[in-house]
């Protein structure tokens, strides 16, 4: 975690919107951390229409992202978005 939250702080140096989401990876049967950046858009703020419209173009059969999953990424707990929040050493 202490990795994940200064490489975010040093990100947050460069990009407009830096933001950090957590899924369960089964290949290794644990929860991995990523961070999202961007200078035109905040991820985590998508609207729901937008991550439908596109899933619905998608080819294939989509057996994980939509619009309740990507809410659920982006929802921290709190002792991350505690970490998250705090000031601290950068690379």
């Amino acid at each position: 975690m202490a990795l994940h939250c200064k490489m975010a702080r040093t990100l947050r140096g460069y990009y407009r919107h830096v933001v950090s989401f957590y899924t369960h990876v089964p290949a290794f049967d644990n929860d991995w951390a990523f961070i999202a950046c961007s200078d035109a858009v905040d991820l985590s703020a998508l609207e729901a229409s937008t991550i439908d419209a596109y899933c619905a173009q998608l080819a294939g059969e989509n057996y994980f992202y939509d619009a309740q999953t990507h809410r659920r990424l982006f929802s921290l707990p709190l002792y991350l978005r505690r970490e998250l929040a705090k000031p601290g050493d950068t690379f």
